[in-house]
C-alpha cells in the first residue's frame, strides 16, 4: 500500500471518527440518554487518535512509515502474527471456559449460557476460518 492510499484511508477514518463522536453527542442531547456519550466518544475517539497519529507519522517520517508498511507484509511478520493470533485464541477460550465453569458452580444460569454460546461461536468461527484458509493457501 502506498503512502497516498494510506493517507486517504486515514483521512476517511478521521472523518468517520468525528462523525461518530458528534453524532453521539447530538443523539445524547436529543434523547437525554447520557451514557451514549461515553460509548461513542470512546469508539470514535480511538478512530480519531489512531488516524491523527498515522497522519502525523506519514507527514513527518514518510520513509520510516513506508518501511513499516513493507515490514507488515513480510512473510516472517505474517507468521509471527499468525502464531500470536492462535495463542490469543487459545487463551481467550481458556478464560471463557474457566469463567463459565465458575459461574455454573455458583448456580448462575444466564451467564454460563452466554459463556457457552461464546465458546461455541468462537470455536465454529475458528473451524470455518481454518477450512477457508486451507482451501485458499
Amino acid at each position: 500500500m502506498n503512502l497516498k492510499k494510506e493517507q486517504t484511508s486515514c483521512t476517511i477514518q478521521l472523518i468517520i471518527g468525528i462523525c461518530v463522536v458528534s453524532g453521539g453527542l447530538v443523539f445524547a442531547n436529543i434523547s437525554g440518554y447520557d451514557k451514549i456519550i461515553f460509548a461513542t466518544s470512546g469508539f470514535g475517539g480511538v478512530w480519531i487518535a489512531i488516524s491523527v497519529i498515522r497522519l502525523y507519522l506519514i507527514k513527518m517520517k514518510p520513509k520510516k512509515y513506508e518501511e513499516k508498511m513493507i515490514d507488515k507484509s513480510d512473510e516472517r511478520s505474517i507468521a509471527i502474527r499468525g502464531y500470536a493470533s492462535y495463542a490469543t485464541f487459545l487463551f481467550s477460550m481458556l478464560v471463557i471456559s474457566i469463567t463459565t465453569l465458575i459461574f455454573a458452580l455458583l448456580y448462575y444460569t444466564f451467564l454460563p449460557i452466554i459463556g457457552g454460546s461464546l465458546m461455541l461461536m468462537n470455536f465454529i468461527i475458528f473451524i470455518l476460518s481454518v477450512k477457508y484458509y486451507n482451501k485458499r493457501i
